[in-house]
């Protein structure tokens, strides 16, 4: 044990001494800290929580509206009364829907119910023709992707075969989305986070249909557009059925729609800012406007992209330079370095990359509380030297 305070006192007594060797291997140490603290996970959700909130002020004040915007079509609660069938046996709806969606001339329609996996004939008579008449008809008059979600073994949940034979296997895509660690949907499905290669999502996939090119993986950018509001299923088909061609073609021609449940408390998903007009300040929204983002992201700027680690190592070696010198101007290098770390981590995010400054901030904080420290125990030592040195003639 006195071997142990032997040494913590010469190690003391070393950084009291300085040096160039004491600021080299006081950086080195600080720097090793900060890199280790940005990949704890706990410092990760937190750095998460930072970036949603950059998103949301930077959605405030750079309002960014998009020409020609994705539309909803709503199974919503109004839906639900009018139909009088249950949801599995919505056939017919459907195939309405189909014929209503030939009609408009939308450029693409995302389907984000999932069909069947089986016939129905058994339950219904023919209920399985109300479906496969209208996406017969449907056929090189309509592009049409239909979701696909995974079954219990995290393959992808089969199909009625006769509706895949009218769609088009090719027609297929998933609407399987990727969670961050804090059950926040960031993220545009990848292999990186489960997603298979060879299986497009959702509005990958309609993109695609428009002759967008591949966007790669990123961010979803949820800086664009406005909160979206929905078209009730029911008040499409009314339309339908009244022959209202100039009113189905004024709300959907020449756009891209996504046909999906929106439900109080069914397909939820959180993200970082509210999406759904009718509920201002919930960030947890129907599935289907997710994929509606996801889609404004393809069409419009592009997914927003990550900085790579190594720059954001190279950016905390810089901000640790905070641990050479000190006084005035040190104090007022640091402090504006603090208050701008904020703002550059928003313009990097207007730019379309996301570098959340919480990881700049933790390292500047530490490297200036090091030193601060270290001037602190310097100032105590000599303080104790001259308080001995002059014992019995002054008063310290």
């Amino acid at each position: 044990m006195d071997w142990i305070k032997a040494r913590i006192r010469q190690v003391r007594l070393w950084l009291i001494a300085g040096g160039p060797r004491v600021g080299v291997v006081g950086y080195a140490g600080v720097l090793l800290v900060a890199l280790l603290v940005q990949s704890w996970a706990g410092f990760q959700y937190a750095e998460w929580k930072l970036y949603d909130q950059s998103l949301r002020v930077l959605r405030h004040i750079t309002h960014q509206p998009v020409a020609n915007d994705v539309v909803i079509i709503a199974a919503d609660e109004a839906s639900f009364r009018a139909f009088d069938e249950p949801f599995a046996l919505w056939h017919k709806r459907l195939g309405a829907l189909v014929d209503a969606m030939v009609v408009a001339q939308p450029s693409v329609v995302g389907m984000d119910i999932v069909l069947p996996a089986k016939s129905f004939n058994a339950v219904v008579p023919d209920i399985d023709r109300s479906l496969m008449l209208p996406l017969l008809q449907a056929r090189g008059k309509l592009k049409l992707v239909v979701a696909q979600t995974l079954d219990d073994d995290m393959q992808p949940r089969a199909i009625f075969p006769g509706f895949v034979a009218l769609i088009g296997a090719q027609q297929l895509a998933s609407a399987v989305v990727c969670f961050d660690e804090d059950s926040v949907v960031r993220r545009v499905m990848s292999a990186q986070c489960g997603g298979s290669g060879n299986h497009q999502g959702l509005a990958e996939k309609m993109a695609a249909e428009l002759g967008v090119p591949a966007r790669g993986q990123g961010l979803i950018d949820y800086r664009t557009g406005d909160a979206f509001t929905t078209v009730s299923m029911a008040q499409v088909l009314q339309w339908h059925a009244e022959g209202n061609v100039q009113k189905l073609r004024a709300t959907f021609g020449g756009k891209p729609v996504l046909v999906g449940v929106v439900l109080p408390l069914e397909d939820r998903l959180r993200v970082p800012v509210a999406l759904y007009a009718a509920e201002p300040g919930n960030t947890s929204v129907p599935g289907v406007m997710l994929h509606a983002q996801i889609l404004r992201s393809a069409l419009n700027n592009g997914y927003i992209q990550v900085v790579p680690r190594w720059v954001v190592s190279a950016l905390t070696a810089l901000v640790c330079l905070c641990w050479f010198g000190y006084g005035f101007k040190k104090n007022l290098a640091y402090w504006t370095l603090f208050a701008m770390l904020p703002a550059i981590g928003l313009y990097a995010l207007w730019l379309g990359y996301a570098l959340s400054p919480a990881a700049l901030l933790l390292s500047a904080k530490l490297a200036y509380m090091a030193r601060q420290g270290l001037e602190s125990m310097r100032l105590s030592h000599q303080r104790a030297r001259i308080t001995h040195a002059f014992a019995g003639h002054v008063n310290p």
